[in-house]
């Protein structure tokens, strides 16, 4: 993830979480900080399954069980020649906290773009625009958000 998508008004800041080798990222503490990325849907995409967003969290303080790392997501999808400002989808995860943890526990929190979904239908080739933000910080304050990855079904076609 590059600072290029920092919000203007509200990033979230670097920050750091673990021991060495230090687990660098973007920091998000507060639920008005937004980050925005683009992607393209690649074109080995099978087309007929959702697009996952696994993003890489690490807890810059211990948490207890029952605690959540919860995301929100708005997002659209555009073909080339579309419009880019288009009605956008919105999208929540949580990502529960199991058992006790310390300073530097990583979880791995998913957020899913819905390929058949009404208002942006996705096929490959697609550009996807996503914006995420914390939705609460009522249980898990702060995230560091050390790394992000697609995860979808490619087809043999390659």
């Amino acid at each position: 993830m590059s600072d290029v998508g920092l919000d203007d008004t509200n990033p979230p800041t670097a920050g750091t979480a673990g021991t060495t080798p230090t687990n660098r990222g973007w920091l998000f503490d507060a639920v008005n900080e937004l980050y925005s990325f683009t992607v393209r849907v690649p074109t080995n995409w099978k087309g007929d399954g959702d697009i996952l967003l696994d993003l890489d969290c690490v807890l810059p303080s211990g948490q207890v069980t029952g605690e959540d790392i919860a995301w929100t997501m708005d997002w659209v999808a555009y073909a080339s020649g579309e419009d880019a400002t288009k009605t956008s989808t919105n999208v929540t995860s949580a990502t529960e906290i199991s058992g006790t943890t310390t300073a530097g526990t990583m979880y791995r929190c998913t957020l899913n773009f819905d390929y058949d979904d009404s208002d942006n239908p996705i096929t490959a080739g697609d550009i996807l625009v996503g914006e995420i933000h914390l939705t609460t910080i009522a249980s898990v304050a702060s995230v560091v958000v050390a790394g992000a990855s697609m995860r979808y079904t490619a087809n043999n076609a390659g």
